[in-house]
């Protein structure tokens, strides 16, 4: 069975894609068995997770190096003295997939980190599928698991960043969006649900959020579902399937569908329950193109932090499901982004800890991340802390020049004030270098605010 699975990852996308979209259509048990053992874990892979089953609090893996043979309290030590803990909901539809399902993609992120110096491991959740497991029972799995790592086992949110594709991202929005305030759950609990089983007071918000092809609605009507159905493996008769499957009888007979996809409904108010930063992929070819792009439009308005990168010619989860992208160039430049956004909220961490960051200059400042070294030239120090905080809020002069157009196929979104969003590439030069200048600067702030 190894060899057809090597085999399996080798095939082209034109016979790939077919397969995929012939997969996720069938019924949750034939589809489970072809999906669940094309994405077993090959050996080499095996050193790298440990499956939990914790009666009560969450299943699912941990999943880092050398994972396999660490005990429950080496894991949790490892936790405890991680920079970040990356806090994963894996996709499949709400209807498919195991926690251990990306494990190439998950590697490469780690590996990735690590050549930050970055000490991370991944908290990967198993959550009830449908249709055995309707909603809102796979979100009260993925909501006790991260409780069970704030609160249980101690982890302080700031070093914590989620990370999800597809129906895992959609999961964890609702997370945040439900957790935020307690009174929620008054909507979303479940019959199976008891009030000691589930959270009565609000979960802290995580550092930030990685979100590859969120699912945000249940609509199929936008322009990027009538174009690119043609290249996507998730086809109308998928999203149909995934609606039966997953949003309980009643629900659809009420015509309230999923209340999660009321997200996609908000235009306002995101700041109140979403983290400080967010980085989405999307494929220019995915059917999910337009709503997850809404969706982060939305969210950066609200001045939190967004990095969106859109592959023009790749589908929907192209990311995590890496054999439907030719150009594996593609892959190393979507890694060293992920890595980039996570060692800036570190680098923020230490910043925070240092107490270079003052509330009011925090929310002024945004680190953006890249990938080419082009260094701005040093700029004269204005004397006065309120020329400083203007020339942060107000002025593109810090960050207009350390941008250049190129000829790839990114884009990233930053900040409003930063750059506009069309169909070309702004890369950030070496963050390193950036960051010392970065905290002189607030040094210097700090200071003259102090005064």
């Amino acid at each position: 069975m190894e060899s057809i699975r090597v085999a399996a990852h080798k095939l082209p996308s034109s016979v790939l894609v077919p397969a995929l979209r012939y997969t996720f259509s069938l019924p949750a048990g034939p589809a489970r068995t072809i999906l669940d053992d094309v994405t077993k874990p090959r050996r080499r892979h095996r050193p790298w997770f440990k499956v939990v089953h914790s009666k009560g609090n969450w299943h699912g893996a941990w999943i880092g190096e050398g994972m396999q043979t660490k005990t429950e309290p080496e894991i949790h030590q490892l936790c405890k003295d991680a920079d970040i803990v990356l806090f994963n909901v894996h996709g499949g539809g709400f209807r498919l997939g195991k926690p251990t399902m990306y494990m190439e993609c998950y590697i490469s992120w780690l590996e990735a980190l690590k050549a930050f110096g970055l000490k991370v491991l991944m908290m990967s959740v198993h959550y009830g599928l449908a249709p055995e497991h309707k909603y809102p029972e796979p979100l009260e799995d993925v909501v006790r698991a991260y409780r069970h790592l704030i609160w249980d086992m101690g982890i302080t949110s700031q070093k914590v960043v989620m990370t999800g594709d597809s129906a895992g991202a959609s999961l964890l929005l609702e997370t945040l969006l439900l957790s935020n305030d307690p009174e929620n759950f008054k909507l979303a609990k479940s019959s199976k649900t008891t009030p000691k089983q589930f959270v009565e007071s609000a979960l802290p918000r995580p550092a930030g959020i990685v979100a590859v092809s969120p699912i945000m609605t249940d609509v199929t009507t936008s322009n990027s579902w009538k174009e690119n159905i043609k290249y996507d493996f998730i086809s109308q008769h998928t999203a149909d399937v995934i609606k039966q499957d997953y949003i309980p009888e009643e629900l659809l007979a009420k015509g309230d569908g999923n209340r999660f996809m009321r997200i996609a409904d908000m235009d306002s108010g995101f700041k109140s329950w979403m983290p400080p930063h967010m980085l989405c992929y999307l494929g220019g070819k995915e059917v999910l193109l337009d709503d997850g792009r809404e969706f982060a439009l939305k969210v950066q308005n609200e001045d939190i932090n967004v990095t969106l990168v859109i592959e023009p010619d790749c589908i929907h989860d192209w990311v995590c499901v890496r054999e439907t992208v030719r150009d594996k160039e593609i892959i190393r430049k979507a890694d060293q982004t992920f890595a980039h956004f996570i060692n800036e909220i570190v680098q923020i961490n230490i910043l925070k800890r240092n107490q270079y960051l003052s509330p009011m200059v925090e929310e002024l400042i945004f680190i953006p991340t890249e990938l080419d070294p082009v260094i701005p030239e040093d700029e004269e120090e204005e004397p006065v802390a309120e020329s400083a905080l203007n020339e942060l809020s107000e002025s593109d002069e810090l960050f207009s020049d350390s941008y250049h157009e190129d000829s790839g196929s990114m884009t990233t979104i930053t900040s409003p004030a930063r750059t506009s969003i069309d169909d070309k590439s702004f890369y950030w030069s070496d963050p390193d270098e950036y960051l010392e200048r970065l905290e002189e600067r607030l040094k210097t702030m700090r200071s003259e605010v102090s005064l």
